[in-house]
């Protein structure tokens, strides 16, 4: 009887094909594993960003008792150069004055609370996703940040009287209901 051996050195196609399809689909994982970090890291770092700046304008402004000041001349310019009291990276140099951005490649605009003595940033150009992330954040120490009402798409959707020591219990649920826009603004309220 004859003995026939088999020495085969190559792969068939079928063995290639599902090599790559395997290494593909590791791939796509890690790109979607790594975006999910970077946005997550985005959304860090706009967390930050309001954090601060409400922290820098309460700071110089709260001392004086007068907001006023804020939106008196070009404020931007005040806040970017001269009282130093908007992030860096926010600044953004517009001809000769300036416009605030967020990290998320949004706008900021700072504006007057209906009775004058206090102040609201607003954060536009959420996406849903985004919007649901910022909206939730904690405002713990409500002795320092005089934080009273959140708005979401120009609709209150938290309010504390002055002074009361609580944080703000937007749900999950209740923010994304509220950031139901293609394109969604958060608006602070500060005292």
């Amino acid at each position: 009887m004859l003995k026939t051996e088999s020495n085969q050195k190559g792969s068939s196609l079928i063995e290639v094909l599902g090599v790559i399809s395997i290494v593909g689909i590791l791939a796509i994982s890690a790109l979607n594993i790594i975006t999910n970090i970077y946005e997550l890291l985005k959304v860090s770092l706009a967390t930050s960003e309001i954090k601060d700046l409400q922290k820098n304008i309460s700071g110089v402004y709260n001392y004086s008792g007068d907001y006023e000041q804020l939106f008196l001349g070009d404020a931007y310019k005040t806040l970017c150069e001269t009282d130093k009291v908007a992030p860096n990276q926010m600044c953004v140099k517009k001809d000769s004055s300036y416009v605030l951005k967020h990290r998320l490649s949004g706008s900021v605009v700072l504006g007057k609370s209906d009775d004058s003595k206090g102040y609201t940033i607003t954060f536009g150009n959420l996406s849903k996703k985004n919007c649901v992330k910022l909206s939730q954040i904690e405002w713990l120490d409500r002795k320092k940040i005089s934080i009273y009402q959140i708005d979401i798409n120009e609709t209150e959707v938290a309010h504390f009287p002055k002074k009361a020591n609580k944080e703000f219990p937007i749900t999950a649920t209740t923010s994304s209901v509220a950031c139901n826009k293609k394109e969604n603004s958060i608006t602070w309220y500060f005292y």
